[in-house]
């Protein structure tokens, strides 16, 4: 049997154990442990695990009776077995592709499927919440008219969902504690994750609970109208619960992954408006603002807003003397003799890409970052030419003279194994400056806080840059753990022929970006912990 059918098969039996009854508890019983409990629950399932079984739980009529005691035990112990196998089977799929394609396993499409899948995403729950509602604000108008709702409650909610993390996460574990032989036949970790216009009014006025439903119903999956998801059998296959992460059912909505829905909040609104001709140019006219003015927040954080430039045109003569345009910089940043060239792009991973289409996956590749490059090389070169001059809106820019550049390619959308990638398919000519960095806005933003002073910064592009063709990551924020626990400039010098992947703990540094929010009085105490 192929390590394929093999997974149909796993899959097969998963989507029958799903459909039981009270499944759904079994579930919020591993999304409980997960979400509250973090790192104590290694051997429970974790997102990944948690959104395939609510995949294919959507394939049916979900069925909220409780289970018996016994009933659900033996499902979580099923659930446990099956979810261990198939990612059995994928570390094996994986090594087949090693096996068959020994010289350019790397470079085929369908090699990254498995870890897009399982790998952590490279993103925080709060930057999500963060800037869902300022990439959206000018959309304002629009989402009203065509969805009920603003981006100012998408803000609330995140009010709204890590306050409530903090008392719910204390209400079960005094549960646990109080647990005896009465009450143990009914207890269930579901109203943790259960939310409905009764549990709204209490923190909300009744226009903003209307609003805030009328946003959960556009990520949901209403399960009142029939089933979904009929084809998800495969990881290779799309999972609807990511772009729609809520189910709802009765006049409750089950949430059994905020990151996933906070990740939908940034994500799937642009879908919608591209989706409408008469709107989409001004949607993608927002988005590329958006970016670059989160790009301009994180540069000036370091650099202060002094230094840094947006949006900046370099112009040139032709040979009659007229003026010519040659380019345009998203983001100038200069300090002390050095500048960084920074060029945005709001291409990210499509859903054929992940799922393993080879043409979709080069083509994503080329418009995220290969572009992204080849204008920033242009733009360097130009920069560096006595013959032209800058101007930011027509206004001239002087600036001092530059005696190195160093080159940044960020996407606006989080793009999974993003490092990896960049080292296997990016192409650069011979004499060509090589990227220091290529990433997406979510790990400038996180880069920024944590770096202390333009000195590092710097220290961190130049260290960088030396790991070039030698790095294998799943993503930067690894190699920055490792730059900031200390450990990178050894490594430089450890002979070795096989790409080098750092397991330093970030738990640090995650702890100073969280610093951010708890300071603004935006998180409990919980987050820090």
């Amino acid at each position: 049997m192929s390590f394929l059918m093999e997974e149909k098969e796993i899959m097969t039996a998963l989507e029958a154990l799903t459909a039981r009854k009270g499944f759904i508890h079994v579930v919020a019983y591993f999304a409980f442990f997960y979400e509250f409990m973090g790192n104590d629950a290694e051997h429970l399932p974790t997102r990944n695990g948690i959104m395939l079984l609510l995949g294919l739980m959507a394939k049916h009529p979900i069925d909220t009776r409780l289970p018996s005691v016994f009933e659900s035990e033996e499902m979580k112990e099923e659930a446990l077995e099956l979810l261990h196998r198939l990612t059995h089977i994928h570390g094996l799929m994986m090594n087949e592709l090693r096996v068959n394609y020994p010289e350019d396993y790397m470079m085929r499409a369908e090699y990254y499927v498995v870890p897009i899948f399982y790998n952590p995403p490279g993103v925080f729950d709060l930057q999500y919440i963060d800037f869902a509602p300022k990439r959206y604000q000018k959309d304002d108008a629009w989402l009203l008219e065509h969805k009920g709702f603003e981006s100012a409650d998408m803000a609330e909610l995140e009010k709204f969902f890590t306050f409530f993390l903090s008392p719910s996460r204390k209400r079960f574990l005094k549960r646990l504690e109080r647990l005896n032989a009465q009450n143990i036949q009914t207890l269930t970790f579901l109203p943790a994750f259960t939310f409905n216009k009764k549990e709204l009014g209490k923190r909300f006025s009744k226009a903003q609970v209307e609003r805030i439903l009328n946003l959960f119903d556009a990520f949901a999956l209403d399960m009142n109208r029939g089933t979904y998801n009929a084809e998800f059998d495969s990881i290779n296959v799309k999972n609807a619960l990511l772009e729609t992460p809520i189910l709802k059912v009765g006049q409750d909505y089950f949430i059994f992954d905020f990151f996933t829905l906070f990740e939908a909040l940034y994500t799937r609104p642009f879908d919608w408006m591209i989706a409408d001709n008469t709107y989409r140019n001004e949607a993608a006219l927002h988005r590329g603002r958006f970016t670059e003015s989160m790009l301009n927040r994180a540069f000036s954080n370091v650099f202060g807003r002094e230094n840094v430039y947006q949006n900046v045109e370099i112009i040139g003569r032709d040979d009659v003397g007229n003026d010519v345009d040659l380019g345009e910089i998203d983001l100038l940043v200069l300090w002390e003799g050095r500048a960084i060239v920074v060029q945005a792009k709001s291409q990210r991973l499509t859903d054929k890409a992940r799922l393993g289409d080879e043409k979709s996956f080069k083509r994503d590749f080329f418009r995220a970052v290969q572009k992204s490059y080849q204008q920033g090389v242009s733009c360097y070169q130009h920069l560096t030419s006595v013959r032209n001059r800058l101007q930011i809106a027509g206004e001239p820019l002087e600036i001092p003279a530059i005696d190195e550049v160093y080159l940044v390619c960020a996407v606006s959308d989080y793009f999974p194994t993003l490092s990896s990638l960049a080292e296997v398919f990016l192409r650069v000519e011979e004499g060509d400056l090589y990227p220091s960095l290529v990433s997406d806005l979510f790990f400038v933003d996180f880069l920024c806080e944590v770096i202390e002073s333009p000195e590092q910064f710097f220290a961190y592009m130049d260290q960088r840059a030396s790991f070039e063709g030698k790095l294998y990551q799943p993503h930067e924020l690894y190699f920055l753990a490792a730059f900031m626990a200390g450990v990178t400039e050894a490594l430089l010098e450890t002979p070795t022929d096989s790409p080098l992947l750092f397991e330093t703990s970030g738990v640090e540094l995650t702890q100073r970006f969280y610093q951010r929010y708890a300071k603004a009085g935006r998180i409990p105490d919980y987050f820090l912990e």
